[in-house]
């Protein structure tokens, strides 16, 4: 199973790389199963990791063809992480190597070290090195080094309000937003970092994510976990070159990956690697032979156990199915005309799906077209709660322009503009305000503001933008 989940998974890369199959993202030509490259690099460095141990057995096993069949597996997965182009991937795949060569060197290493001439020499060679390499991957993506420190600021303000049990689990993007914009408040902190913030929805450190969220209870349960799990395959014999010892390995490796790279990525925070993870976890701590022992449990208490496992289950399997069946039957009123669906249809869903951004944004833009505008903002104020989506404000500041609340709207457009500085919309939606509420001097300020302002990527939409504001300030200067 293992083999065909990896060449599934290379076989989806290299069909996106000739462009028979398309990407999941439109600036990176190979993402995989992926919305991002990153992850997807990451997730294929824990199977090299993996595959590294497996193909050395067979390799001493001389099982040509299987040596042969994971060596193919093998570099065509290291040829689509150089494409992707992901510093953690590769940092992460690095340790996990040399946590191998440890592993399967052993005392022999150790030994090496004790009888090395000119360890200073070569300490002082390896620490050059290693600060050199640092430097390099710093120098590849400097504004994206920057940006993680930013967020990683900002991530450590929202533990330090919430240092116990954490703002919850899950809740660090609806949050993010919220933080950024009470340190931009400080003008010199701004002027730093307002080329590098973004639209956040990860804190690019899977040990700061857990902390924020689950607070210092959560990160010590969660090192515990992963401290034990190492510890108990701390023991096994570096001599016994088995297929058991092998698979520990491989296992190791692949959660050293996903650790590693998780300092400066997200990993964990993604279904799919945490499935990876958590598997591996439960793996090696079901490997560890062990003494058998009879455990004399009452019947009926195995049936109870039983029938409330079945329960449970049946209950998770309704509430997926109905809540699919509420996606497919929203996209269904999504892909219709507006003349033929009214709120009512969407109203019939929100029990199902009260707590998705994507369905309360629609409930929104149609109660908004509706012209239902006080149930609209409630709708749209209760997904500013799930979810810290720019178009939730930008929609509150359309209706709140409706309604001719001009300082109301000034402040969802504001909050946008200052928590996302790099943002051109927001600054767009704020002068049209301004322009259609007669306040002349704000729009100009802000006019001028936005045609001064570079860009990192001009984009169509942009460019549109711009030109449209340079038109009002062409129709507001003949007009006096």
């Amino acid at each position: 199973m293992f083999y065909i989940n990896t060449f599934i998974q290379v076989t989806f890369g290299i069909l996106q790389l000739y462009h028979y199959v398309p990407s999941n993202h439109n600036a990176f030509l190979v993402t995989g199963g992926f919305f991002n490259p990153a992850p997807y690099a990451i997730y294929l460095s824990s199977l090299v990791a993996f595959l590294v141990p497996i193909l050395l057995y067979f390799i001493k096993k001389q099982e040509k063809l299987l040596s042969v069949l994971t060596l193919i597996l093998l570099l065509s997965c290291i040829l689509l992480i150089a494409i992707c182009y992901s510093r953690s991937a590769w940092i992460g795949l690095f340790f996990s190597l040399l946590f191998i060569v440890a592993y399967l060197l052993g005392s022999r290493l150790f030994n090496l070290w004790k009888y090395l001439k000119y360890k200073v020499v070569w300490i002082s060679t390896l620490l050059t090195l290693s600060f050199s390499i640092a430097f390099w991957l710093y120098s590849i993506k400097e504004n994206s080094a920057l940006g993680r420190l930013l967020i990683w600021k900002v991530s450590f303000t929202i533990f330090q309000e919430n240092p116990i049990s954490g703002i919850g689990a899950g809740a660090f993007g609806a949050n993010y937003v919220n933080f950024q914009y009470n340190l931009f408040q400080n003008s010199a902190v701004l002027s730093l970092y307002k080329g590098l913030a973004g639209d956040v929805r990860f804190a690019f450190n899977d040990f700061l994510q857990i902390l924020c969220e689950n607070g210092i209870i959560g990160l010590l349960l969660f090192c515990s976990v992963v401290v034990f799990t190492f510890y108990k395959k701390s023991n096994l014999s570096e001599d016994e070159f088995n297929l058991s010892n092998i698979i520990d390995l491989s296992l190791l490796s692949s959660v050293i990956v996903l650790l590693i790279s998780g300092m400066s990525s997200y990993p964990l925070s993604l279904l799919s690697l945490q499935v990876v993870f958590w598997i591996s976890i439960a793996c090696l701590s079901s490997l560890k032979k062990r003494r058998c022992y009879t455990l004399l449990v009452p019947s009926s208490s195995v049936k109870f156990v039983c029938v409330a496992l079945v329960f449970l289950a049946s209950f998770f399997i309704f509430y997926a199915v109905r809540r699919w069946r509420g996606f497919l039957k929203l996209s269904e009123i999504e892909n219709r005309s507006n003349a033929v669906t009214g709120s009512d249809k969407l109203w019939s869903l929100y029990p199902i799906l009260a707590d998705h951004p994507s369905y309360l944004s629609a409930l929104a833009k149609k109660l908004k077209d509706e012209k239902t505008y006080i149930d609209a903002i409630n709708i749209l104020q209760n997904a500013k709660q799930i979810s810290p989506e720019k178009e939730i404000y930008f929609a509150l500041g359309d209706i709140y322009s409706s309604l001719k609340q001009y300082d109301d709207a000034e402040k969802e457009y504001m909050f946008v503009s200052i928590a996302i500085p790099s943002l051109l919309k927001p600054k767009y939606l704020l002068a049209k305000m301004y322009y259609n509420s007669n306040q002349h001097q704000k729009f100009l300020e802000t006019a001028h503001k936005i045609l001064s302002t570079p860009l990192k990527i001009e984009t169509y939409e942009t460019f549109f933008m711009k030109e449209e504001i340079r038109s009002l300030i062409n129709t507001k200067s003949h007009s006096y």
